[in-house]
């Protein structure tokens, strides 16, 4: 009798994996038909009593991130004025976009780029293109392939051989190396932020910030009502 149950027992562990096969293979028409019409469908969430979908929701999001950040550089603006030096760089990055050839760019280097959606998606919407890339190798070969309106960088980022706390000070050199009139902002946290403010300005870099209001005040003050 145990042989005849190890018999039964080895028998149904085979024929699991069969009838699993089976049934896929019966309702593969319908999986496959899922699949591909899934890729068309359009979830949607309701608000206020209206159904929207998914790129409705967040369109009317960022219409409404963006005016909140415009209402907020507008009364900084009030309340604190620019100081001579900074309204000087603003005036001098101004100059410096409206005397680049072709479609403006932003050339912008960050090892997660998701972090900065919002901002990107704003520019684009301002029909400023936006060439996103990981690390200061990628930076440097998409110099070679024209002038930028505006370069962003974070500070500390992954690279080859690991995490280097002041990529982005290396990439300035480059680039400053190579070109010393374009904008080169520097978004980091604050601990970079304090930590290397100083050096990166002596350096050349034409503003360091770890406030998204304030790199969206500089791309509003840089690109005006297309931001």
């Amino acid at each position: 009798m145990k042989d005849l149950a190890a018999l039964i027992s080895a028998f149904a562990s085979l024929l699991w994996p069969v009838i699993l096969a089976a049934v896929l293979y019966v309702l593969r028409p319908a999986v496959l038909e899922l699949v591909s019409t899934a890729k068309n469908r359009k979830f949607s969430i309701k608000v206020g009593g209206q159904e929207l979908t998914m790129d409705e929701a967040n369109e009317q999001q960022q219409r409404l991130i963006a005016d909140l950040q415009a209402q907020v550089i507008d009364l900084r603006n009030r309340i604190s004025p620019e100081l001579p030096d900074t309204e000087n760089r603003s005036e001098n990055v101004r100059a410096t976009i409206a005397a680049t050839p072709g479609e403006h760019e932003v050339l912008w280097v960050d090892d997660n780029p998701k972090n900065n959606s919002y901002l990107i998606e704003q520019l684009l919407q301002g029909g400023i293109k936006v060439r996103t890339v990981l690390s200061t190798s990628d930076g440097a070969r998409m110099l070679k392939d024209g002038r930028y309106a505006m370069i962003v960088s974070d500070m500390g980022r992954n690279e080859v051989g690991g995490f280097n706390p002041h990529a982005g000070l290396d990439f300035l050199k480059l680039v400053r190396g190579a070109d010393k009139d374009v904008p080169f902002v520097l978004f980091t946290n604050s601990r970079s932020y304090q930590e290397y403010r100083d050096t990166a300005l002596s350096l050349g870099a034409t503003y360091i910030t770890s406030s998204t209001t304030d790199l969206a005040g500089i791309f509003r003050n840089a690109f005006g009502k297309r931001f």
